[in-house]
């Protein structure tokens, strides 16, 4: 599904017409001592840097919006973390069982069943990377960055 995004550009303030406020400074700075410090817009509030855009919180940084693009021309959806290590879990516990299956699998030569070195030496060692993949799938997870 296409996602139309926001074409809203704002004027600069030299070519706005309406009622305006310009604030033009070495520095400007906005310090709520007891309380808050809140910016309200119709359209858009924008914020720019020529260097770096900090944003510095002792608790949780939450952005509320139905849709947060993470760079100038993204594209790509996150995954779910918890989803996603669940249904990887649940592959390969369906994979180390046909591995472990396949690697206790005989054959019959000459009366006698031995066992099936072309299968059983690949399963086996299917077993230990499920086993690995197991022990390390927990820390696809991001331990700070966190969705819906």
């Amino acid at each position: 599904m296409a996602v139309k995004k926001s074409t809203y550009v704002p004027e600069p303030p030299d070519k706005y017409k309406g009622e305006q406020v310009v604030f033009s400074s070495g520095r400007v700075l906005l310090n709520a001592k007891s309380d808050s410090v809140l910016i309200f817009a119709k359209e858009a509030v924008a914020l720019s840097s020529a260097g770096t855009l900090n944003f510095d919180s002792d608790g949780k940084c939450i952005i509320g919006s139905p849709q947060i693009y993470l760079g100038l021309n993204a594209t790509e959806p996150l995954l779910l973390g918890n989803t996603s290590v669940k249904w990887l879990k649940d592959l390969l516990d369906k994979l180390n069982q046909l591995s472990i299956a396949l690697s206790k699998m005989t054959k019959n030569v000459g009366g006698n069943d031995v066992p099936h070195a072309e299968i059983n030496v690949p399963a086996q060692d299917l077993v230990k990377t499920i086993e690995d993949l197991n022990s390390r799938i927990n820390s696809l997870k991001s331990k700070n960055n966190f969705t819906t």
